[in-house]
């Protein structure tokens, strides 16, 4: 305490102003002034201006900016990594039709390019028959029965085997006339159905039709006709006739059947199944055939 109050008269003795006085005026220049003490105001702080709206904070326009997309790279194509070599879990034996199993077993596959080419075609034939209606052509068949792998180790080495059982389609029908045909359909030649133009002239004054029938002389139009039968010609000329293609089994003849109808024959010739052409040497009107033609004409 002693200490405290030498100091305090030592600062009064120096002329220092103590916390009671008033602190002196500091000159700010053009007349203001800054009284210090704790009643004094802070001197204002200088408008130095800011700027109105984003538009101010641009670049000026004569400033060009750099251009800095990138250019389109190309990266180089280095392809997949390649795939490590997987080991068959069994050793395979220089044969053909031989496989490998996930547990190391030997087996057939159902296909192996290494066996020989096999063509079950070679079993492919045809035939027709004539059922008093049409003539059809049935095509045979054999078709392979699976992979040319007989056994492990083994292909198939000839077609009787390799082929499956033979089997039949019907591939044609047509009825026989002067207006359509039924070509091939023999041993390996496949069939083909030929048909004459509508409109096409046919059995001396009919026309073909769409569906390759002849239309008939409407004086042959009273004709009732057997299953088995169709009309094949007409005239209508001097000596008019109608000749129709009959089958047997028939309990009449040529003679017979013109009579029915009120007509007389004309002239009979034995013909080939099915078709109205025949032989050019006439038979007797009363004589029976298995096929024939009959010439009925008015009495």
């Amino acid at each position: 305490m002693r200490r405290l109050a030498l100091m305090a008269a030592a600062l009064l003795a120096s002329g220092c102003p103590t916390l009671g006085d008033s602190l002196p005026v500091v000159p700010l220049g053009d007349g203001g002034d800054m009284t210090s003490g704790p009643d004094a105001e802070p001197p204002p702080i200088p408008d130095r201006g800011r700027p109105d709206s984003r538009r101010d904070m641009q670049p000026p326009p004569d400033l060009a900016l750099p251009d800095l997309t990138l250019p389109d790279l190309a990266l180089p194509d280095h392809g997949a990594p390649d795939a490590e070599p997987v080991e068959p879990p069994c050793e395979l034996p220089d044969l053909p039709c031989v496989a490998c199993t996930d547990d190391g077993q030997l087996v057939a596959p159902e296909d192996d390019d290494t066996c020989p080419e096999l063509d079950c075609d070679v079993y492919t034939l045809y035939e027709s028959e004539f059922d008093g209606e049409a003539v059809r052509c049935f095509g045979h068949y054999r078709f392979p029965s699976g992979g040319r792998c007989l056994d492990v180790g083994r292909c198939y080495d000839d077609e009787y085997d390799y082929c499956d059982e033979p089997f039949t389609l019907l591939e044609a029908e047509v009825a026989p006339g002067p207006c359509a045909a039924l070509l091939g359909c023999e041993d390996e030649i496949p069939p083909e159905v030929v048909r004459a133009d509508v409109g096409s002239p046919c059995n001396d004054i009919g026309t073909c039709t769409a569906d390759g029938a002849c239309t008939a002389n409407p004086a042959c139009d009273g004709f009732v006709l057997p299953g088995n039968s169709f009309f094949c010609a007409a005239r209508d000329g001097p000596g008019p006739y109608c000749e129709f293609y009959l089958e047997a089994p028939m309990a009449i003849d040529c003679a017979g059947f013109c009579g029915q109808h009120g007509w007389r024959c004309d002239a009979a010739w034995n013909s080939m199944v099915g078709m109205c052409a025949h032989e050019p040497v006439q038979a007797g009107c009363g004589q029976p055939f298995d096929s024939f033609v009959c010439r009925c004409a008015p009495d």
